[in-house]
């Protein structure tokens, strides 16, 4: 990039010039203009006269400015959705992915429009199709439950497929240059990168045979990068990227395949404007042997999304995406399908045009679509059943053909729908009617139920040695710690309702986490080198876990007596012992937690063996915890506050920064408090106290919504107007109750819990209408 001083002075101006060149379906930007939605990916046709995009899931053709649009495929297949177009090196063929049945192949066809002709077949997905100049489509490919391999297939379908990956690394998004000599690609090879996904590039392989030459790492920068593009000039790769949080498309110059490793450092910082420097190899400036790294990348779009380079190299087509957001893994990533476009949000899939690389953003304008056709919202039914099919409903399962019987049913009714409303309340009917996945399970004696079947399976087992619910549940907390160990542990807290035979009404067993006596606002230990907030992490924010003596206390006064303690730990000390096989569910929550785990070297060597985010399938294995729980078991759960785990708790803060002393886990007591109580429709409501909010706020909302009278046979699930009631019940809670540590300051309930208050809040719901607090919502409580 010859201009890259130059470049420098203009990077953060920013303009965005957003025009409406034809009547579409847009939507308002921040900015107050026209922006439409709808586009998944785009690919400039070579001589630069039009595009081809992915628009609601069908693959159109239309001129740069989107006029003269044309839906290609004249006869679609049997499939949900088509993808990723790419035109032939002489323009007359688009290449493209099409999804059949939950799983994706390739396709071709003329780009004036006509029947399609698949060209792959194999089972599993092919997607990302890529000319090469001789006449052959390069392509992603990956089986059932593997991972993503290069590939190469003539365009004509009359050869059998090569691998073009040299290893067992993966390898997706293949992208041929403009010249043919090489491919770029996305990989997470290497796992001394942080496990990243990183831009590569290597030499492409001559027909007939499999990949070879040096793989030549373009990025190394912390994150993932995807859909590389090239330039015209064969030297630079547009792609996208999250930087910092924010999503954009960046280029880098990609070294040439005789280029030295440059030295380590190299490259611009990463507070420069530029981007960030790469560095040669993996910690400490090693070479990987055979890779080449390049040397730095530059923003030159905040339109985060797949973009497509024109052919004279002055401007990148961009249709961005929408990044995850982060959390828990309360929905884990089972599958990777995209969601549906016809039902995303306002600001994702718009189509941008920006002059490239220069300014960031310079010249940006929206390119809007034509009216799109009602396929779109068919399109979306079938993706959203199809991948419930393929998670929950493959063939021979029990409910296979109930499910198939709703498509049936619906899938009619989609084809009428004129908005994303009515879309989205058919795909509500079918999800409502959505059958078992599994048989219902009935017991004439006790059923066991957790957030794993490994750790219900647990606590069965210890009903079945005849010990009583409070020994049954102490087997499963303990089994979560191991097997969910993103939201359950020994490390964690909690409270406990318990209301057994004999009982006048519920206990509740607190073990809510304390913080330590020296977490003090003069604790220098406690924030960042700025002094400005705590840390967000590590051993000097860590409060005394309360989740052992939770479960002593319950154990000593509420269990059977029929089953021995170290017979409780045992079931999770084998499951950490021996391993167990991962679902999706902790690898999602590892993959979004990476980062925090790879500043630990022992969480990292438990989380991230061997640099990497495990995946569904592998064995899971903590013998570390195994050899924690064996001492629980062997001492008591005293041992966690007063005994061996105690004091190498207190070494290892003290070693670390920590600020939790032997004092501090010495006097921590869990607490048996009084439950909170409410009613609701002529039932008494339990929930627990203070120092936790939710327990009012829970008891509050039904107290309110007891005064709303559904429809004979209503059910908030099918009923709009019992469902708005019920999210109004919880929005119209009024502040002031004062919730707090009991211990250590005063709580004040107030009215809260009183009948006239519900009443006078429930009045306050509009059936029309959303309620909204003057000065802001009133269902806060002040802590």
């Amino acid at each position: 990039m010859k201009n890259m001083k130059s470049m420098k002075v203009g990077l953060f101006s920013f303009l965005i010039l957003t025009v409406t060149l034809t009547t579409g379906t847009v939507v308002k930007t921040s900015q107050d203009a026209a922006v439409t939605t709808g586009v998944r990916e785009a690919a400039w046709a070579p001589d630069g006269k039009r595009l081809a995009v992915t628009w609601f899931d069908a693959i159109w053709t239309l001129t740069p400015d989107g006029r003269d649009a044309k839906r290609v495929v004249t006869k679609p297949e049997a499939w949900a959705s088509e993808r990723d177009p790419a035109w032939s090196p002489d323009g007359k063929s688009i290449a493209f992915s099409a999804s059949a049945n939950g799983q994706f192949d390739v396709w071709v066809v003329q780009a004036g429009g006509g029947a399609p002709r698949r060209v792959t077949s194999a089972p599993g997905d092919e997607r990302w199709p890529s000319w090469t100049r001789d006449g052959r489509i390069v392509f992603s490919q990956r089986a059932s439950g593997g991972v993503w391999r290069l590939s190469a297939i003539s365009a004509d379908g009359s050869s059998q497929p090569v691998v073009l990956s040299p290893d067992g690394a993966a390898e997706w998004q293949g992208r041929v240059s403009p010249d043919g000599k090489r491919v770029a690609f996305v990989s997470d090879r290497d796992p001394e990168n942080n496990n990243d996904a990183d831009v590569w590039v290597r030499e492409l392989a001559a027909p007939g045979a499999a990949g070879a030459g040096r793989s030549i790492r373009v990025t190394r920068v912390a994150g993932v990068e995807s859909h590389p593009a090239w330039a015209a000039d064969n030297a630079r790769v547009a792609y996208a990227a999250s930087r910092g949080g924010a999503l954009g498309v960046w280029v880098s110059v990609v070294p040439s395949a005789d280029a030295p490793a440059p030295a380590a450092g190299g490259g611009p910082s990463a507070g420069s404007g530029q981007g960030r420097g790469g560095r040669a190899g993996g910690p400490g400036g090693q070479t990987t042997p055979g890779v080449v790294s390049g040397s730095s990348d530059v923003l030159a779009s905040r339109h985060g999304g797949v973009p497509a380079w024109s052919p004279d190299g002055q401007m990148l087509a961009i249709a961005t995406f929408a990044t995850a957001t982060g959390g828990y893994n309360g929905n884990p990533a089972r599958n990777d399908d995209d969601p549906p476009t016809a039902l995303a949000g306002a600001s994702q899939f718009a189509l941008w045009k920006v002059l490239a690389p220069r300014a960031i953003d310079e010249g940006a304008a929206n390119v809007t679509l034509p009216t799109p056709d009602a396929a779109r919202w068919t399109s979306a039914f079938d993706q959203v059943w199809q991948t419930l099919k393929t998670m929950y409903y493959a063939a021979g399962s029990v409910s296979a053909g109930a499910w198939d019987a709703l498509r049936e049913k619906y899938r009619p009714e989609m084809a009428q729908a004129k908005d994303a409303a009515s879309a989205e309340a058919v795909i509500d009917r079918l999800i409502a009617e959505q059958p078992l996945i599994k048989p219902a399970i009935e017991s004439p004696r006790a059923v066991v139920a957790s957030a794993h079947a490994l750790a219900s399976a647990a606590g069965a087992a210890i009903l079945e040695k005849g010990g009583n619910v409070v020994d049954a549940g102490i087997a499963v907390s303990f089994a979560l710690g191991v097997v969910e160990p993103d939201a359950s542990s020994i490390g964690g807290d909690g409270q406990a309702i318990l209301f057994l035979k004999g009982m006048a009404e519920p206990i509740v067993i607190e073990y809510k986490d304390m913080t330590p006596g020296h977490a003090t606002g003069d604790n220098a230990k406690l924030f960042t080198a700025t002094g400005q907030r705590t840390a967000a992490d590590g051993p000097s924010v860590a409060n005394i876990p309360g989740v052992v003596a939770g479960l002593d206390l319950l154990y000593q006064k509420y269990g059977s007596k029929k089953v021995a303690w170290a017979d409780l730990v045992a079931p999770a000390i084998a499951l950490a012992d021996d391993g167990f096989v991962l679902d999706e569910a902790l690898p999602t929550s590892i993959a979004e937690g990476r980062e925090s785990f790879q500043k630990y070297a022992e969480a990292s060597k438990v989380f991230l063996p061997g640099g990497k985010v495990p995946r569904a399938g592998d064995r899971f294995v903590n013998k570390d915890y195994a050899e924690t729980l064996r001492t629980l078991a062997k001492e008591g759960g005293q041992s966690f506050y007063r005994g061996s785990i105690a004091r190498k708790i207190v070494d290892d803060m003290a070693a670390n920064g920590g600020v939790i002393t032997v004092e501090d886990l010495a006097q921590y007591r869990a607490i048996e408090r009084k439950p909170l109580v409410g009613h609701y429709r002529g039932h008494l409501v339990y929930s627990v106290p203070p120092p936790v909010s939710t327990g009012l706020q829970v008891v509050e909302t039904l107290n309110i919504l007891g005064h709303y009278q559904p429809r004979a046979g209503a059910r908030y699930t099918t009923d709009a107007d019992y469902f708005h009631h019920v999210i109004e019940a919880w929005r119209v809670r009024d502040g002031g109750a004062r919730i707090a540590d009991p211990e250590r300051w005063p709580v004040d309930l107030g009215n809260h819990l009183e009948p006239g208050h519900a009443l006078e809040r429930f009045k306050l719901i509009d059936p029309k209408k959303v309620y909204s607090a003057a000065g802001g919502r009133g269902g806060g409580l002040a802590t």
